[in-house]
């Protein structure tokens, strides 16, 4: 398995285990649906299986993993109505976040988020598609959590985080995406999260969610002309 082979340190190793899963998924050396075996990321990485399992259980509350009624352990997938279910929830629970940020954010908060911002549109204009992804979702992770409300943040992760992995990625990596103009589309978020202007944050995020929501769901394999099987 195409994971980082650098023994890892016993400090947080059930974080560092389950990044490295991630950081497989977003490269695609991970692919939605695959086997995944805790003994051999356990010797890939040099950790204990009881540090794997207890990894693989958090990315699985993330809704990352999978567990299949035989019990064999798989990288999700989502179907194009896995899609639309998620984006129906994400709509009413992110714009509610977005607009908690506006009313809550503090300074440090604020300078997090531009920089944040400034650093996916700078991967977005070197066409780093896969970092670019990932430095996505932390920004909206960070808006999240500029929410004050730890419980909002964490129901965020679980739902949003498979669809950066999978969907989002698909999308992203797609030959003539315009990663420059996705990035942009985030600005006046930002701006309206900045002036703490409530009513704008939820006109704008309903705006721009729908442009999310059509361009992931033209992205998916039933789109593409592929077969889509449910895995959950």
């Amino acid at each position: 398995m195409p994971l980082q082979e650098n023994k890892l340190q016993t400090e947080t190793l059930r974080q560092q285990i389950a990044a490295g899963i991630w950081r497989a998924i977003l490269k695609q050396s991970l692919r939605p649906g695959e086997r995944v075996v805790e003994r051999d990321i356990a010797a890939k990485l040099g950790a204990s299986l009881t540090a794997t399992r207890e990894a693989i259980i958090q990315l699985e509350t993330e809704g990352l993993i999978v567990k299949r009624p035989n019990a064999t352990t798989h990288i999700a997938q989502l179907s194009q109505t896995d899609i639309e279910q998620i984006y129906e929830v994400r709509a009413v629970l992110e714009e509610y976040a977005f607009e908690q940020a506006a009313l809550n954010a503090t300074a440090e908060d604020i300078r997090a988020i531009k920089s944040m911002y400034a650093e996916f549109l700078d991967l977005a204009r070197q066409g780093k598609a896969l970092e670019y992804v990932e430095a996505d979702l932390l920004w909206h992770q960070a808006v999240w959590h500029a929410s004050h409300n730890i419980h909002l943040a964490h129901s965020l992760r679980r739902l949003v985080a498979p669809l950066f992995g999978f969907s989002q990625l698909s999308l992203a990596t797609q030959e003539g995406f315009d990663l420059v103009q996705d990035a942009r589309l985030h600005a006046p978020l930002l701006k309206a999260i900045v002036a703490r202007d409530t009513k704008r944050i939820r006109e704008l995020y309903r705006e721009t969610a729908a442009i999310w929501k059509k361009g992931t769901l033209e992205a998916s394999p039933r789109k593409q002309g592929g077969a889509v099987k449910r895995k959950k």
